[in-house]
């Protein structure tokens, strides 16, 4: 078998999804990222509204940028989990310096 008819992937297409994907996989996927979206920010609601604004915004960059990439369904958790947590950080940070913000319920 020759190079150029080996069924080796090409290396600058490493990363990416296949276009042979069906793309009911994709809605399929989607739909649970959003599932798992609506869950968590359903979990945080019950914060302080600062806090919860402040969630949903981190949710929805760590969905964005989960999906830059080829593998939205393995980085979101994670993604989700950082920027919760940064923003966790930065509201007790505020409340902690008294602009007024309510404090922010600790969940760890």
């Amino acid at each position: 078998m020759s190079l150029t008819t080996s069924n080796r992937t090409d290396p600058s297409a490493r990363g990416k999804p296949s276009r042979a994907q069906p793309a009911h996989f994709h809605k399929k996927l989607a739909a649970k990222l959003n599932e798992y979206k609506v869950s968590l920010l359903e979990e945080l609601s019950s914060e302080s509204e600062t806090f919860h604004q402040l969630a949903r915004l981190a949710v929805n960059e760590a969905e964005s940028l989960a999906w830059s990439t080829p593998y939205a369904h393995l980085f979101f958790p994670a993604l989700v989990e950082e920027k919760i947590q940064y923003a966790r950080q930065w509201t007790s940070r505020q409340c902690r310096v008294g602009n007024g913000l309510p404090a922010v319920i600790s969940h760890e």
